[in-house]
């Protein structure tokens, strides 16, 4: 299998403040296979390429909204929004609309290991046919 046709599992972590970190580093310990990658990525360039090797994306919204809105932004293009969530812990009304408007996914945290699992199992499945049919917009 050529590095072009490898499956992708990773989990794009952007912006995590450490309740997020902790939560998803919980779920990752529990299921091989699936890494995790932290990026506080600013910069277009940047965020691009922690997204090119992901599956799936989850934005910390908690602490910067407005740069996880711009991160969305570019991670819902690139992997469609269904493979991208945004997380917070504390409401930010214009974020929230945004992420909907996108048809994306906006946590509302802290979450428990059930919630992370049915979460990820379909943010992954959703991965795994934006791979094969390209991103959703």
């Amino acid at each position: 299998m050529t590095d072009s046709k490898k499956p992708k599992s990773d989990i794009a972590l952007l912006y995590p403040g450490e309740s997020l970190k902790r939560q998803v580093t919980a779920w990752t310990e529990t299921h091989p296979g699936h890494a995790l990658v932290v990026s506080y990525a600013k910069f277009p360039r940047e965020i691009r390429a922690v997204l090119g090797d992901a599956a799936v994306a989850l934005l910390d919204g908690t602490k910067n909204p407005r740069l996880t809105a711009v991160a969305f932004s570019q991670a819902a293009d690139q992997l469609g929004a269904h493979c991208v969530a945004v997380y917070t812990e504390k409401t930010c009304e214009w974020l929230e609309l945004y992420v909907r408007m996108r048809e994306s996914m906006l946590l509302l945290g802290p979450m428990d290991a059930m919630k992370w699992r049915t979460l990820f199992e379909t943010m992954l499945r959703s991965g795994s046919r934006s791979r094969l049919l390209g991103p959703t917009r």
